[in-house]
């Protein structure tokens, strides 16, 4: 049975008033930081001119539509460490055109199916989304669809098991994607598709067993790729434009094309001297840069 506990009762607390919650801090500046939110009493407030809220530990557990209504002016928001597992339709939006570059849900029990499919509409300025260490088991395409300037998006540490394709295409300015510490088995073909502007994509930690050969095309600006402890036996084609490559810790199947791939790489791969060999047997925990004149 699921316990829902509103963040409601503090929408009537976040006024025009200068006075702090005794659970708050900085309240005549543009920053307001709360601890034990579930505490606030009627009659103290937020100064709905505030810049930066952040929100930290009590017993919220859904956000409900347009809580933050009144605060077009927040630019840093950040609500971390409650039980919270749902978000409503239009949980952030406000009156005016929001100025929310910078949202943190991270520490939460956000579940996939209590997000409903407008809960971030209205964030046409935000430019950083972390989602960190939530119970995410899948994304949906409609949470991003406002999010025209998102730059950088980290959703690591869940339970996400797929990536379906063009999840992010509506992410064209998106530079940064961690989707480390999940549950993902494969990679497809248009996984990343729209995504020309990024240049760090972190996939580490998951439990990867193949990409598509060409899933990483559509990456023309990619910098830095994060693969380490995974699954993977084969390696996928990869950006010319990659400069720092992590590979260790996989099931690698060490065939004539691996080894030649491996070798062309050597200079982007970050020591490379450290990736052995899982398959065939007779060359298990072979360095893969020594076995070229063994198998090819």
């Amino acid at each position: 049975t699921v316990i829902m506990v509103s963040i409601s009762p503090i929408i009537a607390l976040f006024t025009a008033v200068q006075s702090c919650p005794a659970n708050c801090k900085f309240c005549p500046t543009d920053l307001v930081d709360c601890e034990q939110v579930f505490s606030l009493q009627e009659g103290h407030g937020i100064p709905v001119m505030t810049k930066k809220i952040l929100l930290r530990k009590g017993n919220f557990t859904i956000i409900p539509e347009r809580t933050f209504r009144a605060f077009s002016k927040l630019q840093v928001l950040s609500i971390s460490d409650f039980p919270l597992y749902s978000l409503a339709n239009q949980s952030f939006a406000t009156d005016e055109v929001s100025s929310l570059e910078m949202l943190d849900l991270s520490n939460n029990q956000l579940t996939s199916c209590w997000v409903e499919a407008s809960s971030l509409s209205g964030l046409q300025n935000l430019k950083e989304l972390t989602l960190t260490n939530n119970a995410l088991t899948s994304l949906k395409k409609c949470w991003f669809s406002d999010l025209v300037k998102l730059e950088k998006l980290i959703i690591s540490i869940n339970k996400i098991t797929y990536l379906p394709p063009r999840l992010f295409d509506n992410l064209a300015q998106l530079t940064q994607l961690q989707v480390a510490s999940n549950q993902i088995r494969y990679i497809s073909t248009d996984t990343f598709y729209g995504l020309y502007l990024l240049r760090e994509l972190d996939l580490s930690e998951n439990t990867i067993i193949f990409i598509n050969k060409d899933a990483f095309n559509p990456l023309h600006k990619l910098e830095k790729l994060y693969l380490f402890k995974n699954k993977l036996a084969m390696l996928p084609d990869i950006s010319q434009s990659t400069k720092v490559l992590q590979l260790n810790d996989n099931l690698w199947m060490c065939t004539c094309d691996l080894v030649h791939s491996i070798r062309k790489l050597k200079d982007q791969i970050e020591n490379p001297d450290a990736l052995f060999c899982d398959s065939p047997e007779e060359l298990q925990e072979r360095q893969i840069l020594d076995i070229e004149g063994d198998i090819c």
